[in-house]
């Protein structure tokens, strides 16, 4: 089960000859489980409009996309076709039991494909953090008991529950891009996709969230998608790796081979992260030859202390 497209572009027409690609012949499949995924490239090389692509936020002018979950112990299928115009939806599997609908049902698509935009805080507007959070699963599972009580769970897991009764508007930047994101996670989506989450937040905070969104990973097993430009958040995080530029896909595979890649990183003005930048700097200074490609701190003083021997004690 997940995402799956195929040959996915969606473009814009500046005038009849000359049209202007946001993303280009895309093939991409995404589990709706256990992956975490960061997608780099700069400004413009598309990556906000791939992931509203997702969940049928932006409507593609050509190729396929297909995805599919389960709720209520029944599988669902959306089908966007070629021409990018209609949608499918059905309870089957297979071709011939996907059927167009005048209207399809997009909350189930929208709850099992969370999107959190950038800057989430923002669209922050009720009166407490409790209502703000229950906001979502009031309006997927029409129950209002039952929302409060989704809602108390995720501040309890994103430690905010100590804060459930106060203004939104009273918190600190970090707590109210928490509030914003529990908002989402309050549905339980498969998939969790975030437009650079860690802007504008302090290194303290910056560090809580993607823990947390770690923790969603590998104990909860939803699938984690970021667009960030941090290639810290990269080397840390990341399990796989997709690049964008000019609305191509150019890589998608782990990060060690993305930074392994020195034709791939300079063709598409990548950074090194810092663990690695770091190590670089070290093996010209002092002439060592370190393993660069290591991408945590403790990875990097296992290398220097291994390399330096004694010397470093």
């Amino acid at each position: 089960m997940g995402i799956n497209l195929s040959k996915v572009s969606l473009n814009y027409f500046k005038s009849k000859k000359d049209i202007e690609y946001a993303i280009k012949d895309i093939d991409l499949s995404i589990s709706n489980k256990d992956e975490f995924i960061t997608i780099v490239g700069h400004t413009g090389s598309g990556k906000s409009t791939l992931v509203q692509a997702l969940n049928a936020l932006l409507t593609i002018s050509s190729g396929d996309v297909a995805i599919n979950f389960r709720e209520n112990e029944k599988e669902i299928y959306y089908h966007i076709d070629a021409n990018g115009r209609k949608i499918k939806y059905s309870l089957s599997k297979g071709e011939d039991k996907i059927k167009y609908k005048k209207r399809v049902e997009l909350k189930p698509l929208r709850r099992h494909i969370g999107l959190v935009f950038q800057f989430p805080e923002y669209q922050i507007f009720e009166e407490t953090v409790l209502k703000d959070i229950m906001f979502g699963p009031k309006n997927f599972l029409k129950d209002e008991k039952k929302a409060e009580e989704e809602a108390r769970k995720i501040a309890t897991m994103m430690e905010i529950d100590s804060i459930l009764e106060k203004s939104p508007f009273s918190l600190s930047g970090g707590q109210m891009r928490k509030v914003a994101i529990a908002g989402i996670l309050a549905s339980n989506p498969d998939i969790l996709v975030l437009d650079e989450p860690t802007v504008g937040l302090d290194p303290i905070a910056k560090r809580e969230l993607l823990e947390f969104l770690k923790k969603l990973n590998e104990e909860e097993h939803k699938t984690i998608i970021i667009i960030t430009h941090d290639m810290d958040v990269v080397s840390n995080y990341a399990k796989r790796v997709i690049v964008l530029n000019k609305g191509v896909l150019k890589f998608d595979g782990s990060k060690d081979e993305l930074f392994r890649n020195e034709d791939v990183i300079s063709n598409n003005n990548l950074s090194y992260p810092s663990s690695v930048r770091m190590l670089m700097e070290l093996s010209k200074k002092l002439n060592i030859d370190f393993d660069i490609y290591k991408y945590t701190n403790e990875e990097v003083f296992q290398e220097i202390k291994e390399k330096l021997g004694e010397s470093y004690e």
